[in-house]
C-alpha cells in the first residue's frame, strides 16, 4: 500500500468542513454536483466520507441501516457520486469502504477491474452546447423540428411553483415509479435548496397561458443538469417539455456549457433526450452482496432492505 493510500480515513459526517468540501467539489471535473454536501443533505438518509486531507481528496458514502444491515447505496435523485478534488476514484479507495457495509449498491464515473464488486456501465445523455443555436439544432431530429416549428400559443417562462412541480410530478409520474412519501419530501427539499442556493431553476412552458410542462434544472460549474420535470394531458399533445429543453438549448448556445438530461434506464426516455442531439456518456454501477448465506437466498430481500 502506497503512502498517500494510507491518508485516506473514514470522516464521520459531523466531522466534515462543509465549506472545505464543496471548495474540493468546485475544483472537481465532470457532473460533480451530486457531490455537493447540500446535495448529499438533501437526498441522504445519512452520509459520511472516505477523506485524504493531506491531498485534499474525498470521496462521499451515503449510507442507511435497514432491519440491521448497513447499506451503501445511490440515493434518489442523484445519479453518481465520484472522487472530488481531482483525479479518479480507483481500487485503493474502493478497498477503503468499510466493510461494515454488507449491502454496496453505488455509481461512479470509473470502471474498475479487479475488485470484489459487480460492475456494470450504463449511459446518461448529454449535449455539448459549445456550438451556436442554429447548428444546435440541426442535430435535432425531425420529429422535434417538426414540433418546434408549431410554437403558436406556446411560451417558456423561467418561473413555477416548487410545490406546484412536485405536486404534477406526483400525479403524473410519481405514482407510476412508485415514489414514496419520502422520496418526494427529498425531491421537494432538493429543489427547494438548490433555489436558496442561486442554482436550481423552474422553466414552465404554457398553451395560450395555461400550463403545459414544467421542469427543475441546475445550473452550475458549466453544467446544465435536468432534474425532474413533469407534463399536463395539454401539455403532452402539443409537446410542451421539448420548448423547454429547446429554450435551455438556446439560452446557452456557444457557451462551455453541457446540458446534462440526467439520463434514465427507460429506453424511451433516453430516446426522447438523444432527439435533441444528444449522446450517451457511460458512468457505472458498483454492487456487492456480503450478506450471509441464508439471507442471501431471501428472495428480493435487497431491494426489500433499500425501501
Amino acid at each position: 500500500m502506497s503512502e498517500s493510500d494510507q491518508n485516506i480515513q473514514l470522516i464521520s459526517n459531523n466531522s466534515i468542513d462543509r465549506v472545505w468540501w464543496d471548495s474540493l467539489v468546485d475544483r472537481s471535473a465532470g457532473p460533480n454536483i451530486y457531490c455537493y454536501s447540500w446535495y448529499l443533505d438533501a437526498v441522504s438518509e445519512n452520509w459520511d466520507a472516505l477523506v485524504d486531507k493531506q491531498n485534499d481528496l474525498a470521496f462521499p458514502i451515503p449510507w442507511v441501516s435497514k432491519k440491521g444491515v448497513d447499506i451503501i447505496y445511490q440515493p434518489f435523485f442523484s445519479r453518481e457520486l465520484n472522487l472530488i478534488g481531482g483525479g479518479e476514484f480507483n481500487s485503493a479507495w474502493y478497498s477503503k469502504l468499510p466493510s461494515t457495509f454488507k449491502l454496496v449498491d453505488f455509481s461512479i464515473g470509473v470502471g474498475l477491474d479487479k475488485i470484489e464488486a459487480e460492475v456494470n456501465e450504463v449511459v446518461h445523455q448529454e449535449l455539448i452546447l459549445n456550438t451556436d443555436y442554429d447548428t444546435l439544432r440541426t442535430g435535432f431530429s425531425k420529429n422535434v423540428k417538426r414540433i418546434l416549428n408549431k410554437p403558436e400559443g406556446i411560451e417558456v417562462k423561467q418561473e413555477g411553483e416548487v410545490k406546484e412541480l412536485i405536486q404534477l410530478f406526483e400525479k403524473t409520474v410519481g405514482e407510476s415509479l412508485n415514489f414514496t412519501t419520502d422520496n418526494l419530501t427529498r425531491l421537494e427539499r432538493l429543489m427547494n435548496v438548490g433555489i436558496q442556493r442561486g442554482v436550481g431553476k423552474v422553466y414552465s412552458s404554457y398553451v395560450n397561458g395555461a400550463l403545459a410542462a414544467t421542469g427543475y434544472f441546475f445550473i452550475q460549474n458549466n453544467r446544465v443538469t435536468y432534474l425532474k420535470g413533469a407534463t399536463t394531458e395539454l401539455g403532452k399533445s402539443r409537446g410542451a417539455m421539448h420548448f423547454i429543453f429547446n429554450e435551455l438549448i438556446k439560452l446557452h448556445s456557444s457557451s462551455e456549457m453541457v446540458l446534462d438530461f440526467g439520463g434514465s434506464k427507460i429506453e424511451s426516455i433516453a430516446s426522447f433526450y438523444k432527439r435533441f442531439g444528444a449522446v450517451d456518456r457511460p458512468y457505472y454501477m458498483y454492487s456487492k452482496n456480503s450478506l450471509p448465506w441464508v439471507l442471501k437466498k431471501a428472495k428480493g430481500l435487497r431491494d426489500k432492505l433499500k425501501k
